[in-house]
């Protein structure tokens, strides 16, 4: 392929202090979110998403030792490690909302354009408090009960259930077929261990964050492990030839079954979709509130602010530089030293080992760089985008960004935020000494 536009690669990279361009699609961001917006992730929103993440990392874990097959217990690592990265994003997020100097600089920063703007009918941000504060009400509910893969199979059968019972009330034919087929499915590669476990961390999150009346009276006062060992042990619902049985009643003789799944069924059904529709109607009558902030803020500012990142093409401009860091202060480029000492000062035990091909590098793969840090302001989404200098040529490519840089999300903060890239002379090197792919390097013009 020989493309006619294109960005030539300099495995010279960036130096200090140089200007540099991120050329990419950046997800999304929350920095025009009201204050109480952002109040209600930091107390209500991003806890509750952090108990669900690490419960299950714990849990999943846990499981994954006693999994005999490979592949099966690959997945169930992957799946730990995505975990465990958005584990980290929020953490990061949190700990930014809970710093009470980037707090006060949103907080003035409101202040300032509720100052300058008209004060001509509703006032969006009171309408988006009002909203907030009903928000906190159902938020539990939605977030809790929604049936996701990850909540178990116990949850999935509740909510099928529910469906399933009201489709049989109403005669719709078709949707109780379908219902059925589903409902029998759940019952393959049932882990009964595994879904208790599940079960009873989901009790204790409905206790935590849920608002309805329907946790007491379902599971009282009992140990969310006994509670869903209990009913596991009771419902005849995962016994295949039960739950045949159950599924040929007619709908007055189902709803006089006291089986406690679906009592369960009863209770949580309806309160996750009266959440569920309450959550909607807040968040669509937000958007609209939302976007007379956004015009009030873009009013004020003109094109000095950039809108939110919505994974739509940006330049992010910035220049390569150190920062502080743990008492010292983080050099804007690393070498693959590092990458060695990753491995031997941990006895080249997982996730720290090297494969064979990387062993006994030459001097000059060790002394040359590998990632640098720029003052460029990213999101997730950016990873991969292309980091250019200002002669249009690529001088690394963009994979992260540094702890600091997690609250980012809702506000930057250029004294300690920095985009992490692999420097264009780590990739040339790696290619160069490691995987000679000779013809590559020529494709590159790299010496």
């Amino acid at each position: 392929m020989k493309p006619l536009n294109f960005f030539k690669f300099n495995a010279n990279g960036a130096g200090e202090n140089e200007l540099v361009l991120v050329v990419g699609n950046p997800g999304s961001t929350g920095r025009y979110l009201t204050m109480s917006q952002l109040y209600f992730q930091r107390d209500a929103q991003i806890p509750a998403i952090l108990d669900y993440l690490q419960a299950r990392m714990k849990i999943l874990t846990a499981y994954r030792e006693g999994v005999s097959n490979f592949q099966k217990s690959d997945s169930i690592r992957s799946t730990v490690f995505s975990l465990s990265n958005s584990n980290k994003a929020y953490v990061g997020r949190l700990g930014g909302m809970r710093d009470e100097y980037l707090m006060a600089r949103k907080e003035n920063k409101e202040k300032e354009v509720r100052a300058n703007s008209p004060k001509e009918g509703d006032d969006p941000w009171n309408k988006i408090e009002a909203n907030m504060v009903e928000m906190r009400q159902v938020f539990g509910d939605n977030f809790v009960l929604n049936p996701q893969p990850l909540r178990g199979k116990v949850l999935a059968m509740i909510h099928d259930l529910y469906k399933y019972e009201e489709a049989l009330k109403a005669n719709k034919t078709e949707d109780v077929t379908k219902l059925s087929a589903i409902i029998s499915g759940r019952l393959k590669q049932f882990d009964v261990s595994l879904e208790r476990q599940l079960f009873a961390v989901l009790i204790d999150e409905m206790r935590a964050h849920a608002k309805g009346k329907y946790v007491q009276e379902l599971f009282g006062d009992k140990n969310a492990y006994n509670a869903a060992e209990e009913l596991l042990a009771t419902t005849k619902v995962f016994d295949p030839k039960s739950l045949e049985k159950m599924l040929k009643l007619t709908a007055d003789k189902l709803a006089a079954n006291m089986d406690p799944m679906l009592v369960a069924a009863r209770k949580i059904g309806p309160a996750f979709t009266q959440a569920q529709t309450k959550v909607a109607a807040l968040n669509k009558d937000n958007t609209t509130w939302q976007e007379k902030v956004v015009r009030a803020q873009f009013a004020l500012s003109g094109t000095n602010t950039p809108p939110d990142a919505s994974f739509s093409l940006r330049f992010a401009d910035g220049v390569v530089k150190r920062f502080d860091y743990n008492g010292t202060t983080a050099p804007y480029k690393t070498t693959f030293y590092g990458l060695y000492d990753r491995h031997f000062s941990n006895d080249g035990e997982f996730p720290w080992n090297l494969p064979t091909r990387w062993m006994n590098p030459p001097v000059e793969l060790l002394k040359s760089p590998m990632n640098f840090v720029s003052t460029n302001d990213i999101i997730g989404g950016n990873s991969g985008s292309a980091i250019i200098n200002k002669n249009k040529e690529v001088v690394g490519l963009v994979f992260d960004g540094n702890i600091e840089s997690l609250p980012g999300y809702f506000i930057y903060d250029s004294k300690s935020n920095r985009t992490v890239s692999v420097h264009a002379g780590g990739i040339a090197a790696a290619i160069k000494y490691i995987y000679k792919a000779d013809r590559l390097l020529k494709e590159l013009n790299i010496e």
